[in-house]
């Protein structure tokens, strides 16, 4: 006989209680460690270039441009980590000396250190989908593009203001005009 207690709920009653809490709490512990695991790391980065203004930054960069984040094409891995390539919507060339964004091209692809689903650089994080930056870009292959110094080279622009995206950033603010006047009178 199973013994009836308050509530009606007799022993193997509460032993299929306390077996099914058992269940939900060890899958709830399962998901839990498998989110952790797809967690992002972020790491210190050492970047072989930084720059302290806007005419030596300029001079080591193929092209400067404003414009808007798209989407994410798509991911490289290799043994130093990974990285990330995005499509970025040039809406104003501020410096382009050797013609590389040619008339009626409007958007281009960054490749940037870091995976959404694996290590970050602390300093530069991933791009987000949206943000409107002011970026110092090299030419690495035919169309594609880096940051200069990581984020060295990277500004954001809100409203018409664009100021520094971090501590590691060249320090500039004022508006994107200001910035492109500057490029212009050269520094």
């Amino acid at each position: 006989m199973d013994g009836v207690t308050e509530g009606g709920v007799g022993l193997r009653g509460r032993s299929k209680i306390v077996t099914g809490v058992a269940a939900v709490a060890v899958l709830a512990a399962a998901y839990a460690l498998s989110q952790a695991t797809n967690t992002t790391e972020t790491t210190t980065c050492d970047y072989a270039e930084h720059y302290t203004t806007v005419s030596t930054l300029t001079a080591h960069s193929d092209l400067v441009v404003a414009g808007q984040v798209g989407k994410e094409l798509g991911t490289t891995s290799g043994d130093g980590g990974g990285a990330t390539d995005f499509s970025f919507t040039v809406t104003s060339v501020l410096s382009d000396p050797s013609k590389r964004v040619p008339q009626g091209i409007s958007t281009v692809k960054v490749h940037q250190s870091g995976t959404s689903s694996g290590t970050q650089c602390r300093e530069d994080p991933l791009f987000t989908s949206g943000s409107r930056d002011v970026l110092f870009l090299h030419e690495y292959a035919p169309g594609s593009f880096y940051i200069v110094g990581g984020p060295n080279g990277r500004l954001i622009v809100q409203g018409s203001q664009v100021s520094p995206f971090s501590a590691g950033s060249l320090q500039f603010t004022g508006t994107v005009d200001d910035l492109a006047r500057q490029i212009s009178a050269g520094g």
